[in-house]
């Protein structure tokens, strides 16, 4: 099994595939490495901003620090209002407070933020300030202002975000308080109790992992994904052992959910508890996930299984264990007999997508993707919109990867909403 500290060097792989995979990997472990973004963008120098569009869509998950700050600036102005550049707006509005306080009018009067990311900084900048008390009230405000809302998702959560990480530099209300307020019934289906969850997540809540475990199941729309980011974000090896103890008798949710939380944690446990999970487990997607989860994981056993349940077959319907495969057997060195056949199949599964993106640009009277990805080098001359995911005037399949970069299938990411 590989860790974070050994992938952070397969950010600058030749092999896009590879590239992609790793970051992913990253993203959803939460790596929270100060190397990552100038890795990231010593990979653009190398490859191209357009063939690192995953690294970009994900690094504002990663740590930006004052080193870097002035780069990331410069290539949001070289990227242009296009997509990419969006995504480096999006790490900019997550640099560290103070730099935010010196540099943020520049970035707004350059015209480098959106107003969803002006806003965002304006949060952060305001949330900093606050007391721990302040902070607290604010957020249990929000939750009452969420509970009272016809439509609570279009509230602005990245103000929660911000008053979340604020309130995390504190030791109020503390793990004890929390754990708690998690514990009492009457918060349970409440917007307050995501927001705890995401305050045990970001406060790193050793105390509330057996709270947080308890919930990775739940029938909700919400709080199964939150509850896996904070887990992952805690990083404690007891949540691994509890979803062992717990998981014979959990249902469909928080089996698939104990694949994702085991992939994110990224510790010898994970691969062991996958092994065996996968062992007893007779649902076919579970198993696919599982299978998913140790390639991404780069465990060789799980490799060798997930090979043996492609010939079995799987759930094609959730991803392509194939590509998981060869990104991990390449990682590796391992060889495998399907890599040609595979290979392949792969190439002509991206030409396919390829003339699809580019039938439905022109259709929309847009420049191809192969043309505006060839001009995108690290100081690209023209915008890149032709490479953002078609919003209108066709539908992605719903077995197509899914436009966010996660590698699953759009049926089970942003389609499944």
């Amino acid at each position: 099994m590989l860790t974070v500290e050994a992938l952070k060097p397969l950010l600058l792989h030749s092999d896009g595939y590879v590239r992609d995979t790793v970051v992913r990997c990253l993203r959803d472990a939460w790596a929270r490495d100060a190397e990552l973004v100038p890795t990231i963008l010593a990979a653009c120098r190398r490859f191209g901003f357009a063939a690192n569009d995953t690294a970009l869509h994900a690094w504002d998950r990663f740590p930006l620090d004052s080193p870097v700050f002035e780069d990331v600036v410069a290539a949001r102005a070289a990227l242009g209002p296009g997509t990419l550049g969006q995504c480096a707006g999006d790490l900019l509005v997550k640099a560290p407070v103070e730099l935010l306080r010196d540099g943020g009018d520049r970035l707004r009067r350059e015209g480098l933020l959106s107003p969803q990311q002006a806003k965002t900084m304006s949060h952060r900048i305001e949330a900093a300030g606050l007391s721990a008390a302040e902070l607290w009230d604010a957020l249990v405000a929000f939750a009452r202002r969420a509970e009272n809302a016809r439509e609570p998702w279009k509230l602005d959560w990245t103000y929660v975000d911000g008053l979340v990480e604020a309130l995390g530099r504190h030791d109020f209300p503390g793990a004890e308080a929390v754990c708690e307020r998690l514990a009492d019934p009457d918060v349970e289906n409440s917007f307050l109790e995501l927001v705890l969850v995401d305050l045990a997540g970001a406060c790193k809540m050793r105390k509330a992992v057996p709270e947080l475990v308890r919930r990775l199941g739940a029938d909700d729309d919400w709080m199964p994904q939150r509850v896996r980011d904070a887990l992952v974000r805690i990083g404690d090896v007891d949540a691994v052992r509890l979803i062992r103890e717990d998981y014979p008798s959990g249902g469909f949710g928080f089996r698939m959910m104990a694949a994702e939380v085991l992939e994110g944690l990224r510790l010898p446990e994970s691969e062991d508890a996958g092994i065996a999970l996968l062992e007893g487990e007779p649902d076919l997607t579970i198993r696919t996930m599982l299978c998913h989860a140790l390639c991404r994981l780069f465990s060789p056993r799980g490799v060798e299984l997930a090979r043996k349940q492609v010939a079995d077959g799987y759930d094609r319907m959730m991803v392509d264990l194939e590509d998981e495969i060869l990104v991990a057997a390449d990682v590796l060195g391992l060889t495998i007999p399907e890599s040609d056949d595979w290979r392949r199949q792969r190439e002509n599964d991206e030409l396919r997508r390829e003339r699809r993106r580019n039938e439905m640009a022109r259709l929309m009277g847009a420049r191809t993707v192969k043309d505006s990805a060839a001009s995108l080098l690290f100081n690209p001359k023209e915008e890149d919109d032709a490479l953002a995911p078609v919003t209108s005037g066709g539908k992605v399949g719903r077995n197509e990867p899914c436009s966010c970069g996660s590698g699953k299938k759009y049926k089970r990411c942003c389609g499944g909403a």
